[in-house]
């Protein structure tokens, strides 16, 4: 729990920051002390995430509002399984990370 509650002008130091998909591109909220700016400065179609177990994972905009997931190495090549929902978070497609598949789902 968060010691002290966000307000409408500032929220606490916690620590973590929030990302908003809007638009098909992922922004912070002005007031969170602890996002980069960067992301509200210029807002990014793709995100890279560490899972709990160590996993690297980018999270992309997709076609039709949607999102697309895909595991990357350590350098950040994509490996695994891309997996593409809708924008209600179905399973819309999956298949391999070829840069052909992700490259398809993209919006356009």
């Amino acid at each position: 729990c968060v010691v002290v509650a966000p307000t409408q002008t500032a929220w606490p130091d916690d620590g973590c920051y929030a990302l908003a998909y809007k638009d098909g591109k992922f922004v912070t909220n002005q007031y969170d002390s602890n996002a980069p700016s960067s992301y509200n400065a210029n807002p990014t179609s793709g995100v890279d995430l560490c899972t709990s177990d160590g996993r690297n994972v980018k999270i992309r905009a997709a076609s039709n509002g949607g999102t697309m997931m895909y595991p990357t190495s350590s350098n950040g090549a994509p490996t695994g399984t891309l997996k593409v929902f809708n924008s209600n978070g179905s399973l819309r497609y999956a298949g391999d990370t070829t840069q052909t598949n992700i490259n398809s789902q993209l919006p356009r």
